[in-house]
């Protein structure tokens, strides 16, 4: 990878999730509505980060965001 700058600092995003608990689609199986439907701070998914993460991407570069996942992702779906 090629930096765009002449030194030897790089520039980065960091950015990280956790509590996903596993969750892959906004669906509750349960009420068979989206989760965020009645609670909007309730919204869950890989859908919604992925949305952020990408956004970032494309504003920052996609090789200048780093993503850490935090864990807990056994628990959910």
């Amino acid at each position: 990878m090629k930096l765009k700058y002449k030194s030897n600092l790089a520039c980065f995003v960091l950015k990280t999730k956790t509590f996903i608990y596993g969750t892959l689609v906004d669906h509750d199986y349960f009420t068979g509505q989206p989760f965020g439907s009645s609670k909007p701070q309730n919204v869950r998914g890989m859908d919604h980060p992925s949305t952020a993460i990408q956004n970032v991407r494309e504003e920052k570069g996609k090789n200048a965001v780093l993503l850490l996942d935090n864990g807990d992702a056994a628990q959910g779906s």
